[in-house]
């Protein structure tokens, strides 16, 4: 089974096409300064869409995503 890599560094891809399944490495937000945390969530579910529809997808299809905090205090900001 052929493995399909998109957006592509030195030491990892952004997104891995593995059969049917999409793998995204981890996103974090450009623009964090002064930023809410709905606002960096939008921006990085924006990216999100975008990495899938490379891969010919889409978050409708998502089985499991992970969400770390740096301080879940500010998330009230």
């Amino acid at each position: 089974m052929a493995v399909q890599r998109f957006d592509s560094g030195p030491r990892l891809s952004r997104v891995v096409v593995h059969g049917d399944t999409v793998y995204l490495a981890g996103l974090t937000a450009d623009k964090t300064a002064g930023q809410s945390v709905a606002a960096q969530t939008q921006e990085i579910l924006a990216a999100i869409d975008g990495l899938l529809a490379k891969a010919g997808t889409d978050k409708s299809k998502l089985l499991q995503a992970t969400i770390w905090l740096q301080d879940i205090a500010r998330s009230t900001r």
